[in-house]
């Protein structure tokens, strides 16, 4: 089984957690929509795609929540003509099922336990998105 977890933020990332082989495979979130729709490709088959819904900060201003909103479901858009099954999931439900906070070097400790021999696509504090994207996948698993 390939369950793909998807960080939707600018320093987000997509990763992709082969239970089988209990290995994850994480990228950086592209730019652009073509980025997207042929990292989706490149992927291949997955089985279900776990998407963090946005959080929007009452301090944000209208214009970031609409570029949020908007890349968020562009993201949306591409995995839906991708064919990939998705499944939406509140930051604060994950983290809670996890007993994690918003702490992000918590959730790359978190990463780096759960899978050592792939702790090195989290090592630094900036590829924080790509450490959460694997928790997304981990808790999609918890939710078959």
């Amino acid at each position: 089984m390939r369950i793909l977890g998807i960080d939707p933020g600018k320093q987000g990332a997509f990763a992709v957690f082969d239970v089988d082989e209990w290995q994850v495979a994480t990228h950086d979130m592209p730019d652009t929509i073509d980025g997207r729709r042929e990292l989706l490709s490149d992927i291949g088959r997955v089985d279900i795609a776990w998407v963090e819904r946005p959080f929007y900060p009452h301090k944000i201003g209208v214009r970031h929540v609409a570029t949020i909103a908007e890349g968020y479901g562009i993201l949306l858009a591409c995995l839906n003509f991708a064919g990939v099954p998705t499944r939406l999931v509140d930051p604060h439900a994950w983290k809670k099922s996890m007993r994690l906070s918003s702490d992000k070097a918590a959730s790359r400790h978190l990463a780096s336990i759960t899978w050592p021999d792939c702790a090195d696509q989290w090592k630094l504090a900036k590829h924080d998105g790509r450490a959460e994207a694997a928790l997304i996948a981990l808790y999609g698993l918890s939710k078959r």
